[in-house]
């Protein structure tokens, strides 16, 4: 069974695209916070230009990896809302994801740019600022 939410304050926030071909390009934003691998966490959202299964998000390490699954995804400038359905829930370990940022201005346009490609035709997506 899922826990209720995971809230954490990220001191790494990104956004990548990383061109493999021409026609294959992902599109990934990320939060994370101390080593993955020893109580830390880090979540990733990305998309892919083909093949195109919708947005995948991953609890690395390797804990998770769901394609789909998420009802609301609200960023905004100091943070991110992420619920997930009980099908993601059950697979992430959590049914929501808050993550509270500091960043400056220039990575908050890269994270947002990047995340109306990541969530291009979402309804579930909302940026804020």
């Amino acid at each position: 069974m899922a826990d209720s939410t995971l809230s954490f304050v990220a001191e790494k926030v990104g956004a990548n695209t990383t061109e493999y071909t021409p026609e294959c390009v992902v599109y990934l934003i990320a939060f994370g916070t101390g080593d993955p691998e020893a109580g830390g966490h880090c979540w990733t959202f990305s998309r892919s230009s083909d093949d195109d299964w919708g947005v995948c998000t991953v609890r690395e390490v390797q804990r998770a990896t769901v394609y789909g699954g998420i009802e609301t995804f609200r960023l905004h400038r100091s943070g991110v809302e992420c619920v997930f359905d009980p099908r993601a829930a059950a697979e992430t370990g959590y049914r929501e994801l808050t993550v509270a940022f500091a960043i400056d201005d220039a990575a908050w346009r890269e994270v947002a740019d990047t995340a109306r490609v990541v969530f291009r035709d979402c309804p579930f997506f909302t940026l804020v600022g």
